[in-house]
């Protein structure tokens, strides 16, 4: 597939040579001033911009300043007849991306060009990662102890700088966690890239991991792998199940010595990139199934780390629920604390939250309203659906969140306020109760 490329320039006879000559490498657009020019990039998708300095209408530094306004990442190259190199300098500083005079060479201009596009392909790659990493990401939110101690765990492995394996159900934080280490490792100041194995086709897999060189397969061209992306920091592949056995033997030669080479190549390219995994299925299964080879698993699970659903860590439901609904008022312009009222609250506890927290969230999301000031179960239709579908019985867990509430309010009283003596009086711990009578709204003197 050519590359699409447009000369800016009001010398017709160079136009046409230079058409004649690129048209066999390039789809070539021509514009003879640079309104039209400017006009032409904004309707259709250049990947490179020859552009002359001299133009009858417009400067070529205001052309250029224009183009990079509407694309900063597509690479123009100033073309001139007589080199000048005040002007060399103001274009470099308003993104220019090379300066050649008119006596070109076809191959010169064409080494020239791929340097530029991988370039170009390095710089939209840095930018994606940024946002994916810095802007989109949820904070790191709990309160349960079972999670404090998978903290602890995780700054550990962190400082390690190990490779890891994350394993839990869909929509429990894998990503986030797998962020978490990342932010948590001296490699923090490097790339994050997550790599989503499920999205690639099979056979593009490798070239999407490792690069690839120029002739390597129809169209292919000398392009960055995910791995040289990450070097310094760290790569994601959500999905094990996902990999194709051929990428576990390539991925366990990079863990045994460090190095990749680029499809097409027979270059090593030394990388140095933690490496962290994460599946929600279950591994016996996978492995039985063929879809994963025993060197590989017991290579990637010396460091594993389950992250437990939702359902078995509770006392993390409401803060997550309260920090989503921070999140998305905020993201909606609205302005305003929200208190969630008794009703709802036992909702949110006694519900078994199969999708997780992704579920949780979506919910939240999807609910926010900027009419009340107390959010209500009614306001959440989706919960309250499956809450109702019980007739007169109430569902188990709301009647177990409900005897949880009253007994520690019954405990709290009895012990006359006194802490120490409730603790005594349960058998739990003076710091437990204290965490659930605050989860209660019970303050302890």
């Amino acid at each position: 597939m050519k590359l699409n490329l447009l000369i800016i320039d009001d010398d017709v006879n160079f136009l046409n040579t230079a058409k004649k000559i690129l048209q066999y490498g390039f789809e070539v657009t021509t514009s003879k001033n640079g309104k039209n020019g400017i006009e032409a990039f904004q309707q259709y998708d250049f990947q490179i911009v020859l552009l002359d300095m001299k133009l009858p209408d417009i400067s070529g530094l205001d052309v250029l300043r224009r183009i990079k306004e509407i694309n900063p990442f597509t690479p123009v190259i100033i073309i001139t007849e007589y080199p000048d190199f005040e002007n060399a300098v103001q274009a470099m500083k308003l993104g220019a991306d090379d300066y050649i005079q008119k006596d070109f060479n076809f191959d010169l201009l064409k080494s020239k060009i791929e340097k530029l596009l991988e370039t170009r392909d390095l710089k939209v790659a840095l930018k994606y990662l940024k946002t994916e990493a810095e802007l989109i990401r949820n904070e790191f939110i709990y309160a349960s102890e079972v999670m404090r101690k998978l903290k602890i765990e995780i700054e550990r492995i962190a400082n390690l700088d190990v490779d890891v394996l994350l394993t839990g159900e869909t929509g429990v934080g894998k990503d986030l966690l797998a962020y978490e280490i990342h932010k948590l490792s001296p490699r923090r100041d490097k790339n994050f890239v997550m790599v989503n194995l499920a999205g690639i086709e099979p056979n593009l897999v490798d070239s999407e991991l490792f690069g690839t060189v120029k002739g390597a397969f129809t169209d292919a061209v000398n392009r960055m792998g995910k791995f040289e992306y990450a070097n310094g920091g760290t790569i994601y592949l959500p999905e094990i199940s996902e990999i194709p056995q051929s990428t576990q033997i390539k991925l366990l030669e990079f863990l045994q010595y460090k190095k990749i080479t680029r499809i097409g190549s027979n270059k090593d390219i030394r990388v140095d990139v933690r490496l962290i995994f994460a599946t929600n299925s279950d591994l016996e299964k996978l492995l039985s199934a063929g879809k994963l080879r025993d060197d590989f698993f017991y290579r990637i699970s010396v460091n594993k780390i389950h992250i437990p659903p939702l359902r078995e860590r509770r006392d993390d439901i409401i803060p997550l629920a309260e920090y989503f609904i921070r999140k998305y008022s905020s993201q909606y312009g609205i302005r305003r604390e929200f208190k969630l009222n008794d009703e709802l609250v036992k909702a949110m506890l006694s519900y078994s939250w199969p999708g997780n927290v992704r579920e949780l969230e979506n919910m939240i999301r999807s609910s926010i309203r900027d009419d009340v000031d107390e959010l209500r179960l009614e306001h959440f239709p989706y919960l309250y659906e499956r809450i109702s579908r019980s007739s007169s019985i109430k569902p188990y867990k709301l009647a177990e969140a409900e005897f949880r509430e009253n007994y520690f309010k019954n405990l709290y009283h009895q012990a006359n306020g006194d802490i120490n003596r409730a603790s005594k009086l349960s058998g739990i711990s003076s710091k437990y109760l204290r965490r659930i009578l605050k989860s209660l709204g019970i303050v302890v003197k």
